[in-house]
């Protein structure tokens, strides 16, 4: 299904991109992959027996509900494709791949940030800056409260991730503690720890 989702979003960025209108469906898509969140929308959409004109119906005011004054023509005309072809189930993943593409096209690229309490702008800043130098790719943090975590911070940027939690850096001291032969531990103390040994 994932492949599929990217086919669809592929063939639309390829449409939005040639006559200008990636910014008007990205905004809808992102409206209605949050008013997706809801299971009984979902279900609606995803049921037999309601009309195709029906859910069409549903998904605009689904859309203008979320924020959206009114869909972008060629969105209409994309979640119609959907509807013909019996694949609006697809249409949580496809909001989410879509982002991803038009960001992509951009150069931008969007992480979550997750610390132990929200963290100042300035840090987040200079976060997305080294992370910007590192990718090559304008990179915008959502910073995310996570209470599971005791101290420093990790960041989920696409499929990779960096941690520098403490909980991080615990395990990677851990790690290398294992790889140390008991006898440096026992006799060298932390010193067995330093860089040159």
């Amino acid at each position: 299904m994932a492949s599929l989702s990217r086919r669809y979003a592929d063939a639309l960025l390829a449409v939005t991109e040639a006559e200008g209108s990636t910014p008007g469906v990205e905004k809808d898509l992102l409206l209605l992959g949050e008013a997706l969140e809801s299971k009984e929308l979902r279900a609606f959409l995803e049921n037999p027996a309601v009309p195709r004109g029906t859910k069409a119906e549903a998904l605009v005011k689904a859309l203008a509900a979320a924020g959206g004054e009114s869909a972008h023509p060629r969105t209409r005309r994309f979640l119609e494709v959907l509807l013909d072809r019996g694949r609006i189930r697809l249409l949580p993943e496809l909001c989410a791949r879509f982002h991803e593409l038009a960001l992509e096209a951009r150069g931008e690229a969007e992480g979550e940030l997750f610390s132990h309490g929200p963290m100042e702008t300035e840090e987040v800043r200079a976060l997305e800056e080294t992370l910007t130098g590192m990718t090559g790719k304008k990179v915008r943090l959502r910073n995310t409260v996570d209470r599971d975590l005791l101290g420093g911070f990790v960041i989920r940027l696409g499929d990779r991730m960096f941690d520098a939690s403490l909980k991080g850096r615990i395990q990677a001291l851990g790690a290398r503690l294992k790889g140390l032969p008991v006898e440096r531990l026992a006799g060298g103390g932390l010193d067995a720890l330093s860089p040159g040994n």
